[in-house]
Order: C-alpha cells, then structure tokens, then sequence
C-alpha cells in the first residue's frame, strides 16, 4: 500500500522577501531651495513676533502716556457744553438727555457714551462729542430729514404723529413746528412693526425717497400740495392730491414724470378752470400720452 506524502510547501511572506531601500540622491539645488524656504518661513515668524511686540510696547506707550497726561492736567469742571446740530433738536432736549453731573471733570466725561445715547434717537443720525480743555465739552449732532408722516396708535391706544426719514427710518420728532410738518403728505401701504422701544425701518422706500426729494427742490407747490403717498403697490407710486385723485408714477425717470405732471396742471388751470382730474397715469413712458380720467 503506496502512502502518498505531501511535502509542505514554505509560505510565501513579505517577511521572506528580501527589502532593499535605496537613498534618493537631492540634488545641490533642492537643497538649496529648501533651505531658503526654511530661512523665510523663519525671518516672517521673527518679523510677525517683532511687530506685535511693538505694537503692544505702543499700546503701552499711548496707554502709560494718557495716563501722565491726565494726571499733570488741571482737572477742570465742565464750564460750558457747546451744542450745534443741521436741524431743529433744541438744546435743552440734548442737555437733559446727556444729563451730566454737576461739577465733573471734563475729563472724567464719558465722551463715547454720550455719543451712544444721543444716536440711540432716531432724529439724530450721527453725533460727535468731543473736548476743549480746558473746560469745554463739544457736541455736533446731523440729523435725519423727515419726508413722509405717518398716524399710529400707542400701546394705550393714543395717536402718535411719527416721521419717515428719507432712508426708511422712522421716530417721533423733536424741535419741529406744526406748519412744516402739515406740508409733508401722509405715508400708507406700508407696515409698521415695533422693535424694543422704537420702530423698525421701512425697507424699498428708496424709490419714493428718490421722488419726494426731486419733488422737493425741484417743484416745492406740487410737493405741498400732495396729501398721501400710497406704496401698497411698489413699483409703482400712488399720490393723492387735491386736484388729482390719482397720480402714478413708475419707479425710474423721475424728472420726465415730473415734467409731464407740471405740464398737465398748467394746462388744468388755464383750460379747465382747476377741474379736478381723477387719474393721471405716468407710468406708461414717454412715447405713451398720458391717461388721464376727469371728473
């Protein structure tokens, strides 16, 4: 009986193959160009070290240097507060607002948190205080311009008669008289949504802002005269006055519209005898005529 024998066979194994590792040769010039790359990756971290360790010594500096000055300053009481401003906000409004101690000195006085709170009312656009020494603290206030009204009701149910300024801000005014605000039309189709104590701002009213200010400067008897400016369907522009029941514009040539509006209430008066339109469509362009719908 043949008994047949297996011969096991050695495993192959990457342990059983021979490694050989061969240096790769870099050549004078990679050398060289990697040194180089090290050298400047070193010199920008020295010069990034050494300009922040200036500025830090010049922060110190100014800091250390604000200090001696304050103490080798008379500490003067504010004497005076010059107040000036491009609109109407009366002085008294602003030096009860800022409310400043009596007796403090100039110095001691918060100059950036005076800023803040004139700015946190929405008349003022931007505010800039600053200090006379020795005793003199000046306040510069740019204020918003109104170009609309608008009626709302209180949290009590009171009306209150608030401003559009021309960038969509709106505020209850300061410092304003009754017969210039009575020139300014009414505002509606918009929304009026509160925002802690104030109003949000009423955004695409550019266009409008666009209209009313040409309106303004360039034919003030017809501005007067509009009574309400109706956005509810921006683009377009709906005035009421009281010789049209209707007007409306379209959102781009302005000064053409304008034109054409002018030329039609001339022609209004002299032909008509001031009979009131009841529409007058210049949204159409200037080839279009103008439809006009009379009473």
């Amino acid at each position: 009986m043949k008994t047949n024998k297996t011969k096991k066979k050695s495993g192959a194994s990457w342990r059983n193959i021979r490694q050989s590792a061969r240096q790769v040769k870099v050549s004078r010039f990679a050398k060289q160009r990697y040194q180089r790359i090290v050298l400047r990756t070193a010199a920008a971290g020295v010069l990034l070290a050494v300009l922040g360790a200036a500025a830090w010594g010049a922060v110190r500096v100014v800091q250390e240097g604000a200090k001696k000055a304050a103490a080798l300053i008379p500490s003067s009481p504010v004497s005076h507060v010059e107040f000036a401003t491009d609109g109407v906000i009366p002085r008294e409004w602003a030096m009860e607002r800022i409310d400043l101690p009596q007796e403090i000195p100039l110095l001691e006085v918060d100059i950036h948190a005076i800023k803040e709170d004139l700015e946190r009312h929405a008349q003022v656009r931007r505010a800039v205080v600053s200090r006379r020494l020795p005793d003199r603290l000046k306040i510069r206030v740019e204020e918003r311009y109104p170009m609309m009204r608008m009626a709302a009701r209180d949290a009590e149910g009171r009306r209150v008669n608030l401003l559009v300024a021309e960038d969509g801000i709106v505020y209850q005014g300061i410092g304003y008289n009754r017969a210039r605000l009575s020139g300014l039309p009414y505002v509606s189709g918009v929304q009026l949504r509160r925002k802690g104590g104030s109003f949000r701002r009423l955004e695409g009213l550019d266009a409008v802002a666009q209209l009313l200010a040409l309106t303004r400067s360039e034919a003030p008897e017809i501005y007067t005269a509009w009574n309400v400016v109706d956005c509810s369907d921006l683009p377009l522009i709906r005035v009421r006055m009281d010789q049209i029941s209707e007007i409306v514009f379209r959102d781009t040539d302005f000064p053409e519209q304008l034109a054409r509006l002018r030329e039609l209430l001339i022609y209004q008066r002299r032909e008509m005898n001031g009979m009131p339109y009841e529409r007058v469509d210049l949204s159409l362009g200037r080839e279009s005529d103008v439809p006009v719908s009379v009473h």
